[in-house]
């Protein structure tokens, strides 16, 4: 990781509404997880290299200065866009849309259900939010708000900077994470693959239900993170997601997969 320093000049603040909505200020939690997502970007330059040698049509290597000057305008542009963060309810994590052109102003979307239950974890009293199951409760749902934030942040970059078919990138590890942009980072960050939510039986999207966090290649091989296992919990919700500790693989094909976004949902 790199220290993180905005450009001279430069305003970095995000315009954020929570689930009620109501603007949150820099100093709210809500707003310090968006914006450390966004830090995580910016602070690991393999990330941010592979990121920018997708965005063009023909390949290139990493080490061009094509790509090199690609990733510092995406480093500029994740400092200076402006981006517009709500919280309502909708079939999917998140979406993302452009208010333009030029990808100057962005519209960028999250579950209302996820982010008022994150709340409500957050805002429990002290001691009781400090139990050791009320705790991990919340670092899962914690790194799965962290991964939607991330998978919308690729759309952000990809609006501005293409592809416009919003294929994955085609360097790095070939973790198969899904067949556009977000996918592909979260397999990335998880030297594995995409992101599935794993709910309790028959409670899909009820976030009070989340059960595990399962990273899948295509060939349906996955690892998987459990509210048991504090010790990564606490380090991933803290947005610090490489090196991933090394994990036991599964193989599994019985989960009910969605669209789009939701095919993150899966079954316990």
């Amino acid at each position: 990781m790199v220290k993180i320093t905005p450009p001279a000049g430069f305003n970095t603040l995000l315009t954020i509404f929570d689930h009620n909505g109501v603007q949150v200020q820099p100093s709210h939690q809500l707003y310090q997880l968006i914006d450390s997502t966004r830090k995580t970007i910016l602070s690991c330059p393999g990330f941010l290299e592979a990121i920018a040698e997708a965005t063009f049509i023909q390949p290139q290597p990493l080490s061009s200065p094509a790509v090199g000057q690609r990733a510092r305008d995406i480093r500029h542009y994740l400092w200076t866009a402006r981006l517009l963060i709500q919280c309502r309810n909708f079939d999917d994590y998140g979406r993302t849309t452009p208010l333009d052109q030029h990808g100057s102003r962005v519209i960028m979307e999250l579950h209302g259900g996820l982010v008022a239950q994150w709340f409500r974890l957050q805002n429990r009293d002290y001691i009781t939010r400090f139990f050791t199951r009320n705790r991990n409760n919340l670092r899962l749902l914690t790194c799965c708000l962290h991964i939607v934030v991330l998978h919308e942040y690729m759309h952000v970059i990809t609006n501005r900077f293409g592809p416009q078919n919003d294929t994955p990138p085609r360097v790095t590890d070939p973790t198969g994470g899904g067949t556009e942009m977000g996918f592909w980072a979260e397999g990335w960050l998880s030297q594995h693959g995409k992101a599935i939510f794993v709910f309790d039986k028959g409670q899909t999207m009820n976030f009070a239900r989340l059960h595990s966090l399962h990273f899948v290649r295509q060939d349906n091989t996955f690892i998987q993170i459990t509210k048991s296992e504090h010790g990564i919990l606490k380090t991933l919700a803290r947005g610090k997601w490489r090196p991933m500790p090394q994990r036991i693989e599964y193989q599994g094909n019985d989960w009910i997969g969605m669209s789009a976004h939701s095919d993150r949902a899966r079954p316990a």
